[in-house]
């Protein structure tokens, strides 16, 4: 997960707590500039959860100098400007999908992507 606020990335720890009975690993980056330095320095992900808005290196920043990745992109916003979303799809995103403010519609929505998009780790999660 690549996202500047840390309660932003409690709550997805805690809404794949939900989503999932074993646990499911969460490496969190604060800023684009970190997210690179991992994909470069090696690391796999089974999904890259991404903030546009970021310190450093933004979201937009980020889409267009990552390393050709097997991860699927998930741009995870606040955003309802239409544009971002045409934007980071254009530039490799899989899907844009807006942050809900109400708890339970946040974990739905995690819990649907994260399958979605990881689905050989989740079912494998959730079938031991």
């Amino acid at each position: 997960m690549v996202e500047d606020n840390e309660a932003d990335v409690r709550l997805m720890q805690e809404a794949l707590r939900e989503c999932y009975p074993r646990p499911v690993e969460l490496t969190s980056a604060e800023n684009g500039q970190e997210a690179l330095a991992l994909l470069n320095a090696g690391e796999r992900f089974d999904l890259i959860v991404l903030d546009l808005n970021l310190p450093k290196l933004d979201g937009y920043e980020f889409l267009k100098r990552r390393p050709a990745a097997d991860a699927p992109i998930v741009v995870f916003s606040s955003s309802w400007n239409e544009d971002d979303s045409r934007r980071a799809v254009a530039l490799g995103a899989r899907e844009f999908i807006r942050k809900p403010s109400n708890y339970a519609e946040y974990v739905e929505v995690v819990c649907g992507f994260v399958g979605k998009w990881s689905e050989p780790q989740t079912q494998q999660a959730s079938r031991s």
